[in-house]
Formats: structure tokens, sequence, C-alpha cells
């Protein structure tokens, strides 16, 4: 057994109380963060808190530690040794540094897994929420959206259904695109000024429309 660990941050230009508060409805049914549809969404058996079970996909977890708005860590659940999590640290009174850290004790062919084809999906996805994080928080978009590698757009194809799009108009008020969620009073107007849409390319191109941030991958 070794250890895998995967760290992902991003400045955002917000106050960490409203970055926070975002955190604060991962998992649930307006969850504006977890890029739905094209991954598969994360859901648990109960409101947000400690003891709740899900996950997203086949990826299974509690939540082991929650404090609101500044810290979430989900352990992982059947069989699989480990945990990740999602802080917040407050930077400036406008801005805060948002972290995803991933650690897990992986067998060699659990590893080699995780090497092959878990990492590149895995970071993604974080990257994704990241941008959608980021949107929803200042309404703008990002100088740098998350974009998919090569690896990924082709797993993504073989494993996951395309979604279908919808032909509906969204009721006034509501963000545009393809799983579109309302945001409160000035989040909402700006979002909306600025066009803001959810993650949902399955090209190459940008993921998603966010504010300019600072991105590391693994490291």
């Amino acid at each position: 057994m070794r250890t895998v660990r995967d760290v992902h941050a991003r400045t955002v230009a917000a106050p960490a109380e409203a970055v926070g508060a975002l955190l604060d409805r991962l998992g649930g049914d307006r969850d504006p963060l977890f890029p739905t549809p094209v991954w598969p969404a994360m859901r648990f058996d109960r409101p947000l808190g400690v003891g709740a079970d899900g996950g997203h996909g086949p990826v299974r977890y509690r939540v082991d530690a929650y404090e609101p708005g500044r810290r979430i860590r989900f352990a992982f659940t059947g069989g699989q040794d480990g945990w990740h999590e999602i802080t917040v640290h407050p930077l400036t009174p406008a801005s805060c540094r948002v972290e995803h850290v991933l650690r897990s004790q992986l067998p060699f062919a659990r590893r080699l897994l995780w090497s092959l084809v878990i990492r590149a999906v895995h970071g993604t996805v974080v990257e994704e929420l990241f941008d959608n994080l980021e949107r929803a928080a200042t309404g703008r978009a990002p100088a740098t959206p998350a974009r998919r590698p090569a690896r990924v757009r082709l797993l993504h194809r073989l494993r996951w259904e395309r979604p279908a799009p919808s032909n509906s108009p969204p009721p006034p008020g509501w963000l545009t695109g393809p799983s579109a969620h309302r945001l409160p009073g000035r989040l909402a107007d700006e979002a909306a000024a600025g066009d803001a849409t959810r993650t949902g390319s399955l090209g190459g191109g940008a993921a998603g429309r966010v504010l300019p941030g600072r991105r590391s991958g693994r490291r």
C-alpha cells in the first residue's frame, strides 16, 4: 500500500464568507457547483453534515468533518482507505483561496488505475467545480477555464452518456445552461449580465465560464 496525494487550489476574488456559503450547498437539490449533468451528480442520503452518506457516480464517501462555510472532509467508503476535502482560506476581505486535497492508501493495482485513468478525470472534475464556484461567487468568466485533456474526453464518451439538451425555456431569473440554478440577489444579476453558464462542454475547449483565478494542479 502506498499513499497518493492530489492537490488543486484556486484563488477567488470574492469574500471567503460568500464562497463558503456556496460550498455549503454541495450535494443539495440546487447545488450550483458540481459540474452536472456532464458528470454524475454528488448526492447524499440527508442534508450536508457529518454522517451524510453518498458520493458521485461510482465514487462513494460520507461526510467525516464539516465546518460550515469553511471545510468539508469526505471519508471514502466501499473498501477504499482515505479522504478528500475542500477548504476555504481567507486571504483579504475580498478574496480567498479554495483548496481540494485528496489522500488515499492504494494497493498496486488501484494505484496503477489511479495513475492511468482516475487522476486525470478527478482533476478535471475538481477544476470544473472550481470554475463553477468562481462564476457563482463573482458572475465573471475565468481567464483560463478548465480544459479537458484528450484522454478525459475519450473516457467521458466511453463511460458517460451525453446529456440531452432541453428545449424548454428557463423560468425568468434563472441562469441559462444545461443545468441552471438560481443565485440570490447581486450574484444572480451579475451572473445574468455576464451570460454565465454552468460547465457543460463535452469538447476540448472552455469547460465553463468563471473569474480569473490562479489554479495549481497536482503536487
